[in-house]
């Protein structure tokens, strides 16, 4: 038996390459020293994550741009908006609803090599064009497959992705496994960790038919405030047409964030609309906030 567990690489932009010093990824921004100013494109996880970074450290003038009208558009407006303001009382700036329109790297190679960078608004089509140290590329990430020759051992690939069935298998191979990263399913450390134990079991007890339910992992986001999140959010609720109800409290509630110091953030729980009142989802914002969803 094989089992595919090479993760995923920064995935390239499709009309401004990275060169790693003044135009970066993620990989490269890890090796790198802070730079006095930034712009990052994409106002996902781990740009999000990355602009709280920098902004921390306090060395560092943070731009975003984004598409949307606001941070982390998989979320709650409540969460983004929350998030946001945290990060703009650390100085960083945001682009919302903009586009990258050029992205121009000057001087590389020098002591002032820096980039220039225009934005598009997307509503009024307004342009306008900034200088920055530095360009962090942060538009998601893609399998890493380079070097293993799986298309010699006969794995189907459909968008540069490795078609795999319910148990981790890699079709139409009974002997090929792939977890984590490598199959861009969900790209969480506990979705990997999970499909890893799934295919392990397996491989070990051929008979199992009933493949491994991850509609329940909990995510976390390590951004000014950690983010933690299990279950359906109110947009999830709202796209499937489920009734709900939520109520949300103060971190001021919370024990241990109180006895911290800490009582910034807030929890909100998501029950079904009817007298059962389901748990639906939980979401938390603040210190610790993995602890509260765990």
């Amino acid at each position: 038996y094989f089992v595919i567990a090479t993760g995923s690489v920064p995935r390239v932009h499709p009309s401004y390459a990275a060169n790693g010093t003044t135009i970066q990824t993620s990989d490269h921004f890890m090796r790198s020293p802070l730079p006095k100013s930034m712009v990052i494109i994409g106002a996902g996880v781990i740009g999000c994550e990355f602009a709280s970074i920098a902004a921390n450290l306090g060395k560092t003038k943070v731009s975003i741009i984004e598409k949307s009208n606001r941070m982390l558009p998989m979320e709650d407006e409540d969460i983004g908006s929350y998030i946001e303001s945290l990060l703009a009382k650390r100085g960083v700036c945001f682009h919302h609803n903009a586009a990258l329109h050029h992205l121009e790297s000057v001087g590389e190679g020098t002591p002032d090599a820096h980039v220039n960078y225009t934005v598009k608004n997307t509503k009024t089509g307004d342009l306008e064009t900034y200088e920055v140290e530095r360009a962090l590329i942060s538009i998601g990430r893609v399998p890493q497959y380079s070097g293993l020759g799986i298309e010699k051992a006969g794995c189907s690939v459909k968008d540069g992705k490795l078609v795999v069935d319910d148990f981790g298998r890699c079709e139409p191979n009974k002997h090929i496994y792939a977890v984590g990263d490598a199959t861009v399913d969900i790209a969480l450390v506990n979705q990997g960790e999970n499909e890893a134990i799934a295919a392990i079991e397996h491989i070990y007890r051929p008979r199992r038919e009933v493949p491994p339910n991850t509609d329940n992992l909990s995510k976390i986001m390590f951004l000014d405030q950690e983010v933690a999140a299990v279950g359906l959010s109110e947009t999830d609720c709202k796209k499937q047409n489920i009734a709900y109800m939520a109520a949300r409290y103060g971190y001021d509630f919370v024990t241990r964030a109180v006895c911290m110091g800490a009582a910034d953030g807030f929890v909100k729980i998501i029950v079904t609309n009817d007298r059962q009142k389901t748990v639906l989802g939980v979401r938390a914002v603040g210190a610790h906030a993995s602890s509260i969803v765990e």
